[in-house]
């Protein structure tokens, strides 16, 4: 059984946030383009004055055909054509109108998804690494999207279109007034239940889109992984398809019959509330059969007033159809605005400047070019946002400029978390972090992220040209194929480099019709080596797990070429190869999130150390 009663729980109250955000978006496509936003609402008022003429003039071309018949007088016969060359005049005019307006409409749509899309990657870019790792925010990114590319200008559209609308019901209000009043009240009254119903239809459909949102990502998610490249071999390998598909079904399932209810009700709804427009048309017309019948009107009347009764009828159902969508479609565009509006310091883990600095994630201070003094840090204390675990508990160690340390651990012991924390990715939960005696905090973090020179072990490989792929390291010299070529020779990448038949410009991966150079792993940890060693001038050089998919050769000739990349910088080093690990000066031992042991390899080799345990472990390996 459908409760009408529904209907009429919308709180009123809601509706100046409502115009609020509508005036946002119509801002927000003012700005886009000002010139088409004023095109588009003048041609929409010149075509919202179409209907009335061309029904007047069909009126009047009818009682000309019916006088000339009647009549049979020449006179007729020029008042006839009189009349039909203004409604070809008026069709010509109208087509050269819509033309105007739907390429204003499509040029201004495209640049309002543009720049939607440019404000939404603009506000990601505002956020610290913690906002990404939080299904909630991605949620957010996600509706804000739905809300940025559809919405904003299909708003505009929809209120221009309810003011050519309004524009075009007065011009049949004054026809209806020359029926007689009464019809107008008839019309209004038997058509105004259908805003209760769109508005309560549109903010049903916003509830079950934004509440789903979480399963549509997991069944889009199951849906595109059949798709990739990189995951094709698994799937046919593990018989993964039937799995993937099952997955992609129940997540389907869950907004799919939520979907079957909301259908239903809006049918039964939409029925009942067309019955009762129905009704009041049929009083209208039995009143103009009525005048008919009496000869009070002619029969070019009759086509006039039944014409203006459907067209204002019609007219008054498309303002609340527009208004019902203009409801739904501004509830969309609060979550894009809601996501603009957020507040980056804010959200949990996100960085916080020094106790001087307001409204800034970092002060303003510049780091140091060459380490005089090097790399502290102090009682540090680490867990991830939304979690309670330590990942690093109370760390305490000094990493003096121009030596080369490494990090060693079982996996999860923390050494990758240390690297964020020093590149400040994130901020300690505890302790302090120092370089040169300062606060970490207190430089600039743009500058500060310039200091570092660093490969991590889930480096990027982009399906763009190799050159790009290298200069990413240092943006600025990304066409400066002399430091690229200087930074592939290191890594020990520019020979391969020259077999290609672009050489530099070549594109790799085979995402793109144009990329067609497919790399091995390890050549892409090379290339991924290369990016790090554009930035020759950053004193600190870390490389997280640099040799792991090298094979021996590789390995080795990249150990040969690491006092070139070390020199003058100090370099901090995580690997599992203890090949790689014996050769830094120092070396730290992290278990469990602890500093548990720390000195040479010599030193650590002569005591009963967990690292000694580990050592010996891998090399039993090779005996």
């Amino acid at each position: 059984m459908v409760d009408l009663s529904d209907l009429f729980k919308i709180p009123i109250q809601q509706t100046n946030a409502k115009f609020s955000l509508l005036f946002r978006a119509l801002a927000f496509t003012w700005q886009t383009g000002k010139f088409f936003t004023i095109l588009i609402l003048i041609v929409n008022i010149i075509s919202a004055l179409f209907p009335a003429a061309n029904l007047f003039i069909v009126k009047n071309v009818i009682d000309s055909i019916v006088n000339l018949l009647n009549t049979q007088r020449s006179g007729g016969l020029k008042d006839l054509s009189l009349w039909i060359a203004l409604l070809i005049g008026i069709w010509v005019i109208q087509h050269i109108i819509s033309t105007l307006q739907t390429s204003a409409s499509s040029w201004l749509d495209l640049r309002v998804k543009q720049n939607a899309q440019i404000s939404i990657m603009r506000k990601c870019s505002e956020f610290d690494i913690a906002f990404f790792e939080n299904p909630t925010n991605l949620n957010m990114v996600q509706n804000a999207y739905v809300g940025a590319t559809g919405d904003i200008f299909y708003v505009m559209i929809l209120f221009f279109s309810v003011i050519e609308t309004i524009v075009t019901l007065i011009s049949f209000i004054a026809i209806l007034f020359g029926l007689h009043w009464v019809s107008v009240m008839i019309i209004i009254a038997t058509t105004l239940p259908q805003i209760f119903s769109n508005r309560y239809f549109a903010k049903r459909r916003w509830e079950i889109t934004t509440g789903l949102v979480e399963p549509r990502r997991m069944s889009s998610y199951y849906s595109s992984v059949v798709t990739r490249r990189g995951v094709a071999k698994e799937i046919r390998l593990f018989g993964l398809f039937k799995h993937f598909l099952d997955r992609f079904i129940s997540f389907t399932g869950q907004f799919r019959q939520i979907e079957k209810t909301f259908l239903k009700k809006q049918a039964v709804i939409n029925f009942l509330v067309n019955l009762i427009t129905i009704a009041g048309s049929s009083l209208i017309w039995l009143y103009i059969l009525h005048r008919a019948i009496g000869g009070t009107i002619s029969i070019g009347d009759i086509v006039f007033y039944t014409g203006a009764v459907s067209s204002f009828q019609g007219g008054l159902s498309t303002v609340f159809s527009y208004a019902g969508q203009v409801f739904q479609h501004v509830l969309f565009l609060g979550n894009f605005f809601s996501f603009l509006d957020l507040d980056p310091f804010k959200v949990e883990g996100a960085l916080k400047g020094p106790a001087n600095v307001i409204g800034n994630r970092s002060g303003h201070v510049k780091p140091p070019v060459i380490l005089r003094k090097g790399i502290e840090f102090k009682n540090v204390s680490f867990k991830y946002p939304q979690t309670d675990k330590l990942v690093l508990n109370n760390i305490s160690l000094f990493l003096p400029p121009k030596e080369s340390v490494a990090l060693v651990g079982e996996n999860g012991a923390g050494k990758t978390t240390l690297i964020k924390l020093l590149v400040r990715l994130y901020d300690p939960t505890e302790g302090q972090i120092l370089i040169d005696d300062r606060d970490i905090r207190d430089y600039d973090l743009e500058s500060l992220h310039r200091i570092f020179a660093e490969i991590f072990q889930d480096y990027i490989c982009y399906p763009l040209t190799v050159r790009e792929n290298i200069g990413y390291g240092n943006i600025e010299r990304i066409d400066d194929i002399s430091s690229i070529q200087r930074a592939s020779q290191l890594a020990g990448v520019h020979e391969f480099i020259e077999r290609f038949p672009d050489k530099y410009e070549t594109y790799l991966g085979r995402l793109f019709q144009k990329s067609n150079i497919d790399l091995s792993v390890g050549q892409w940890q090379k290339i991924g080596l290369a990016r790090a060693l554009m930035r020759e001038d950053a004193p600190v050089l870390i490389l997280d797990e640099p040799t792991a998919a090298l094979d021996v050769y590789a390995e080795y000739e990249m150990y040969r070429q690491f006092s070139a990349m070390m020199a003058n910088r100090l370099t901090i080093i995580i690997s599992h190869r203890f090949s790689t690990v014996r050769a830094a000066h120092h070396i730290l031992v992290l278990h469990e999130g602890c500093l548990v042991e720390q000195g040479s390899h010599e030193k650590l080799m002569n005591q009963d150390t967990l690292y000694k345990e580990m050592y010996t472990i891998q090399a039993d390996r090779f005996k």
